[in-house]
């Protein structure tokens, strides 16, 4: 009995070490697992992003003959300084 009491707190701190790091090792593979699947997830959204950008590029676009309003012929405005 006397040498469960001189044991008794090595093994509790023991325990409580084992504990701690199993919990630590735990949330780092989660974290790991959770990551690839956030990263996996941002590459299928980037392809589909891709591939659309892909298909709005190869339908063919309305050609206007008349300039844009935002486009200007060169020339300068009033409101620029000189």
């Amino acid at each position: 009995m006397e040498y469960l009491k001189v044991l008794l707190p090595s093994i509790v701190v023991g325990l409580l070490f084992w504990y701690v790091l199993r919990a630590i090792i735990k949330s780092d593979s989660t974290e790991r697992k959770e990551m690839d699947r956030y990263y996996a997830e941002m590459e299928i959204h980037k392809a589909q992003r891709d591939n659309a950008q892909r298909e709005n590029a190869a339908q063919p676009r309305e050609v206007s003959e008349e300039p844009r309003k935002d486009e200007h012929d060169g020339s300068q405005s009033d409101d620029r300084p000189h």
